[in-house]
């Protein structure tokens, strides 16, 4: 997920087991998180 780059891990906790930010994303096995398939579908603007 290339947006994840952008996000500051140091100020956000994660928390643990798996994430789901959309269904039917695919699932990024470092970070146990699942986006879109297609990273166009999430802005960077919509990350607070």
């Amino acid at each position: 997920m290339p947006w994840f780059s952008k996000l500051d891990l140091e100020k956000i906790s994660l928390g643990s087991g798996k994430r789901q930010v959309v269904e039917g994303g695919r699932l990024d096995k470092k970070y146990q998180i699942t986006g879109p398939k297609d990273s166009s579908e999430i802005l960077l603007e919509d990350i607070p």
